[in-house]
């Protein structure tokens, strides 16, 4: 057998190492994410799954910022509002958009709405988006406590 040859510096062997070239073609990815359990985290099928985009915005507003050093600028803090007062909307509206900053900003999603829902000890928040690859206006409901991956 003969002995593997090894080129000198600067060559590359053909079929190897080839750069990947990609335009962006405005149009809905391939591959899907893994269709997560917005409120266990748990893998729904193995068959199916999540536009990226909608897997992304999930796992902003599931995500805590700030709870370890790989998350220190993802994700949200709506656990900071411990009563339901009269500025609750207000800092739950900024924590969305802190959350979905990144994807609204690289024109993946466009924010429409942040409604909060409060009662007299529960407030839950609907989000309206569009993803925009795929043309799609998209509702997510969090009902905080769920959504954050642990009981508040």
């Amino acid at each position: 057998m003969p002995a593997p040859v090894i080129p000198p510096a600067g060559v590359t062997p053909a079929g190897f190492f080839l750069p990947v070239k990609f335009a962006f073609s405005n149009t809905p990815i391939a591959m899907l994410a893994d269709p997560i359990d917005p409120a266990t985290g748990e893998l729904l099928s193995i068959e199916r799954g999540f536009d990226p985009v909608d897997a992304a915005v999930i796992n902003a507003l599931r995500t805590r910022r700030g709870s370890g050093s790989a998350v220190e600028s993802v994700g949200q803090r709506f656990r900071d509002a411990t009563h339901v007062t009269p500025q609750l909307a207000s800092f739950m509206r900024e924590e969305v958009r802190l959350a979905l900053l990144s994807l609204s900003s690289s024109n993946q999603i466009r924010l429409e709405s942040v409604e909060v829902v409060e009662g007299d000890d529960y407030a839950d928040v609907i989000i309206e988006y569009v993803n925009v690859v795929r043309g799609e206006q998209r509702s997510v409901a969090v009902a905080l406590g769920q959504l954050l991956g642990s009981p508040t």
